[in-house]
């Protein structure tokens, strides 16, 4: 009964921290459209994928949906990395094949409960997450500010 209860636990925050993504993502939209920029059609995409985990996450259903919207976001952080590559861009990249490769696992019918591979790997899309912070954080951050602290 614990598991269940902390499993709910942690698809209700998952939840929650895609539906405030997903409103991040419509503010910066509307932002946009306020200055008379038109709205790039793949970030509404982003929009779409935020919105469908946190619904499924809020349903707490593991099914096929999983599979789908996990696969739109891969495609979504490929055409972003393909035509826009920064090694920030790569990290999500890996990040959202990672996860999808853990969900069409966990989806699966044939899969075995106690798998000693998905003990051993449930880490990574986390960790590539948090990478990109930090690579974000130092090389964009810091970065800037000591460039202008040298002019």
């Amino acid at each position: 009964m614990t598991i269940k209860k902390t499993s709910d636990l942690y698809a209700l925050i998952g939840a929650i921290a895609f539906t405030i993504h997903g409103l991040y993502i419509l503010y910066d939209i509307f932002y946009f459209m306020s200055l008379g920029l038109s709205i790039w059609s793949f970030r509404l995409l982003h929009l779409v994928i935020c919105i469908g985990f946190a619904f499924l996450l809020f349903i707490k259903k593991k099914n096929v949906a999983f599979v789908v919207v996990s696969g739109l976001d891969v495609l979504y952080r490929a055409y972003i990395t393909i035509n826009y590559f920064t090694f920030a861009s790569f990290l999500e990249l890996l990040a959202s094949i990672s996860m999808f490769i853990i969900i069409v696992y966990n989806c699966s019918k044939t899969r075995n409960d106690k798998s000693e591979i998905m003990k051993k790997v449930w880490f990574i899309p986390s960790l590539l997450i948090v990478l990109r912070f930090l690579y974000l954080l130092i090389f964009h951050r810091i970065g800037n500010y000591i460039l202008y602290l040298s002019e």
